[in-house]
């Protein structure tokens, strides 16, 4: 009991790092928002999927839907809903709802799943000890329940909650449940139908959580046979219908609800929509499930191989990958035990529950690995089941031997290895490893010792070469590091034409960053100098003790290559774990199809050069000017968003994002708290280069309440985002007001569930800009004709944006544009309520930039006077009229024009145009 609740207490504690709380007054998270659309009388999620995302003419589209998806929901007939399973929303989230009025957050959900297969794990070893193997020492059971509980990859889903672990913890949970009702069916004196049927019941929650566990349910046929035979003297016959309905009814009733559900959802009974499901990619294009899955996934599970290190935790699994369990968890060797050996008390039901135990195991592990995806979160779907029958083993083993002392010690060995490879992976995907650095620098102190005691210097290295000749057009390894074939990095040589060279990186799953190329010496000898994240230790390392954790995270972050004075090649990017020991220079571990696996020519000396301590450098003074970044954009970041400026506090805060969309590619966006996400259009960058941002948020204007008498944008209600010289955004929005001290450059700490704790490229300087840097405002509030060069968006055929909308709902003008097939665009015009006309589609280069001139009546003051132009509908593409025609438009205020957007509704286009204007002017008349 007293392990049980530590072990809850330690799920519960795990869960909440580095989140606020348990509970909340809105809908948190995917479970929270079905659960309120489940109050609303739907199967659909409560959220209203993007306009701007039902607009595209093909909404599955993973580059098209980008910016405006709710990652992993599926998309249905206009609504969001789930694939995961639905139990337990109907077992938690939705009850606790009900009853309380408040929303549970996935954490507590986790947490107490967890808990509860835990719990009913520790009763059951607990009950085997006492019924079948009372002469056990107390230590055997001690141990067993120690490991059930900490090496148990259930423990691990706490670990940074997301909406993925909230149905496999569950089912665990359900899973757990199920075989404790076997055992006490097993067990039972009188019949134990009761128990039969409550297993099933669970049983089918469990499917309902994750439909994987299906083949479990033969645990259910195997008591039910059991239980048939002993009472077999009263009747077969009548005895197996009536514990057949026990074994089998709920599970059945369980099953035809899942299917009903489907089927109101979809239309379809076995359609759980997950090929519906928007993501990175396209999954109607994958191959969900397939024998040729089985035998890799069977060798991931159980016998994949882990990374050793000299640092603390020692020990790392192959990413987010799963690894082997009977490999570093040989408290599994014990298995065959529980079902070979026989205890010296109760013999009814020992061996039956150990079959059950086994089978569960085995079925779960079958079936998931038909799927053709594979993740370490898996795992609770068949370790704890055989955790639990391994700790059946121990027990009959702890009788059998209690004087033999190597057997004592082999139980101790097998148990404390298990539990430190568990531990070593729960220290390892900590989500906050800041609370961990103390013990870890505790811990690498000898590490460090030997390493100067060596003479090893974390940092860089020095390489004075010289070249071989006639190696043209070949490309030779320089340095390597990384731990597997594809977990690692490289720095290479290619040998050009004409006696010139080029240094290239390469980045497994990445590929190369090219550097500059420059000219052979004659005496072909060079010497570079090359700093990489892979080179230094990790941050856990004592050396970095003195750091700031912009310092450590720059320095880890940064790829530098130098040749003499001159850098050839630089990026911001993440590198693969490396000790010492897995460095080689001038040689591959492993080959490449691209690169020689020596280098030829002669390395004439290697040293080593200490790490350089970065430094953000910050110059200007004030909030209340706009703000110039010069950063490094990562070079492997193909998802995720990234924090840039943040400002206000707690709920009353803004975050200025970029969001990835593959490589070399992300948009911006800001996040108002507790409002929705206002992005921009997509755009590309070259992460070989530092790039120049310029930001204006309206909260970091004076507040000085001044309201605008002339009617032109209000500083403290403008965002202006600028690359490079080329605006990105440039519109009007609503901010919290903040403090000067409330202003952060490149971290959020306050909203991580939106936007990640930390940029993940480089910050090199902040400095203080004028305005005058920036767009005018004044454009978006101001009548004229509207001229402006733009970038239409590639990936948004069959979408209807806006261009220019004036007037309010219910009388608006809309000019929009249409992307249709083949690179061919439709312009239109709509008045409210009445209708409007389109032109004639053309086709255009949606890689250039392209002028557009648009005219309408809305665009003037109705007391001025300007001729043909007060019903004139004019649209220009560069030199070509696409949309002409007479039209009287509903009268518009200059506050109510507006650019790009379409914030007064209507269905004629979405809510914003996704390509990028480059260029705004206004004019009293149009431009001819």
């Amino acid at each position: 009991m007293g392990l049980a609740l530590l072990g809850s207490v330690w799920f519960f504690w795990t869960a909440v790092q580095p989140t606020a709380g348990f509970f909340t007054t809105y809908p948190s998270g995917y479970y929270g928002m079905l659960a309120a659309g489940f109050r609303d009388g739907s199967t659909a999620v409560k959220l209203q999927p993007a306009e701007g995302l039902l607009a595209l003419q093909d909404p599955y589209d993973p580059v098209a839907n980008a910016p405006y998806r709710a990652h992993d929901m599926t998309l249905w007939q206009g609504k969001y809903y789930l694939y995961y399973g639905v139990a337990p929303l109907l077992a938690f989230f939705l009850p606790f709802s009900v009853l309380t009025g408040w929303y549970s957050t996935e954490q507590l959900a986790v947490a107490l799943s967890c808990s509860v297969a835990m719990a009913v794990g520790l009763a059951l070893l607990g009950a085997m000890r006492r019924r079948y193997f009372p002469g056990s020492p107390g230590w055997v059971l001690g141990l067993a329940a120690v490991v059930l509980v900490l090496a148990s990859p259930a423990a691990r889903l706490p670990l940074a909650v997301q909406f993925y672990q909230v149905p496999i913890a569950a089912a665990a949970a359900f899973h757990a449940l199920m075989l404790g009702a076997i055992y006490r069916a097993l067990t039972a004196r009188a019949g134990g139908g009761i128990w039969l049927m409550v297993a099933s019941g669970v049983y089918g929650l469990s499917i309902g959580a994750r439909p994987n566990y299906l083949l479990s349910g033969g645990v259910l046929a195997l008591a039910w046979v059991v239980l048939v035979w002993r009472g077999r003297s009263r009747g077969v016959i009548g005895r197996a219908m009536a514990l057949g309905g026990a074994a089998f009814g709920p599970a059945l009733v369980a099953g035809l609800g899942l299917l009903f559900y489907n089927w109101l959802r979809f239309g379809v009974p076995t359609e759980f929509g997950i090929k519906y499901t928007l993501g990175g990619e396209r999954i109607p294009d994958i191959k969900l499930t397939g024998l040729e899955y089985v035998w890799p996934h069977l060798g991931n599970y159980l016998f994949e191989g882990g990374n050793w290190g000299r640092y603390f935790p020692f020990f790392s699994p192959p990413g987010a990958l799963p690894f082997g369990a009977v490999r570093y968890a040989p408290w599994l060797w014990l298995i065959p035990l529980a079902l070979a050996l026989r205890g010296s008390g109760e013999r009814r039901g020992r061996a039956a529950l150990a079959w059950s135990l086994v089978i569960a195991t085995g079925a779960n592990l079958l079936l998931l690995s038909f799927f053709f995806g594979h993740a370490d979160r898996y795992a609770p779907d068949f370790v704890p089941a055989a955790l639990v029958v391994a700790g059946m083993g121990a027990l009959a083993l702890g009788e059998r031997v209690r004087a033999m002392r190597v057997a004592a010690w082999a139980v101790g060995i097998l148990a404390g290895s298990t539990l430190f490879f568990a531990s070593a992976v729960w220290f390892k995907r900590f989500p906050d490893q800041a609370q961990l650095l103390p013990l870890a620098r505790v811990a690498n102190t000898p590490t460090q010792w030997w390493e100067q005691w060596r003479g090893q210097t974390p940092g860089g290295l020095r390489l004075e070469l010289e070249l071989p000749r006639k190696r043209e057009g070949l490309s030779e390894p320089l340095v390597h590091s990384g731990v597997s074939g594809d977990a690692r990095d490289w720095l290479q040589i290619a040998y050009l034409p004409g006696e010139r060279a080029r240094l290239e990186f390469f980045h497994a799953g990445l590929g190369l960053l090219r550097g500059r190329e420059f000219p052979i010496p004659a005496d072909r000898r060079i010497a570079l100098e090359l700093e990489s994240g892979a080179l230094l230790p990790p941050l856990a390392h004592p050396m970095f003790s003195g750091w700031t954790h912009f310092e450590q995270a720059a320095a880890k972050r940064t790829l530098r290559v130098r040749l003499g004075d001159e850098t050839v090649l630089e990026a911001a990017m993440h590198f693969y774990e490396s000790t010492p020991e897995d460095l080689l220079i001038g040689r591959m571990r492993w080959g490449s199809g691209g690169v020689e696996l020596e280098f030829t020519g002669r390395i004439e000396r290697v040293a080593q050069v200490p790490a350089r301590r970065p430094a953000l450098v910050v110059t200007g003074s004030g909030a209340s000017t706009p703000m110039e970044l010069e950063v490094w954009f990562p070079a492997d970041r193909m998802a995720g968003r990234d924090p840039l400026v943040l400002t206000g506090e707690g709920e009353r805060s803004d975050v200025l994002y970029c969001e990835y969309a593959g490589l070399g590619r992300l948009f911006f966006g800001l996040y108002h708290y507790g409002y929705d996400l206002v992005t921009s259009p997509i755009i590309e960058f070259d992460p070989l280069v530092p790039h120049s941002l310029q930001v204006w948020m309206g909260s970091l204007a004076d507040q000085s309440g001044e309201v605008s008498k002339d009617g032109t944008l209000p500083r403290e209600c403008w965002l202006s985002v600028v690359l490079n010289g080329k605006t990105i955004m440039n519109q009007e929005q609503v901010f919290y007001p903040a403090a000067p001290d409330r202003v952060r450059v490149g971290e959020n700490h306050l909203v991580r569930d939106v936007v990640k704790p930390i940029f993940e490229g480089r910050v090199v300087a902040v400095k203080a800009v004028p305005f005058a840097a920036l767009p005018d405002p004044g454009l978006l509030r101001q009548y004229g004709a509207v001229d402006m060069t733009v970038v239409f968006n590639r990936a948004a055929k069959g979408a209807a944006e806006p261009l220019v909308v004036t007037g309010v709902p219910g009388a608006g003008n809309f000019l929009y544009v249409r992307y249709l097939e083949h690179d061919k665009l439709l312009f239109g015009f709509d008045h409210w309520g009445i209708g409007g006309f389109v032109g004639e589609p053309v086709v255009i280069d949606l890689w250039k930039p392209h002028r557009l001139r648009l005219t309408m009546g809305a665009l003037y003051p109705a007391d001025e006077g300007v001729g043909e132009w007060r019903r004139r509908v004019e649209v220009r593409l560069n030199d070509q009229v696409v949309l002409a025609g007479d039209y009287a438009c509903h009268p518009s205020t200059r506050t109510q024009v507006r650019i790009g957007e379409n914030p007064i509704g209507g269905s004629t286009c979405g809510p914003r145009f996704s390509g990028q204007i480059q260029r705004l002017e206004r004019t009293s008349r149009p431009v001819p």
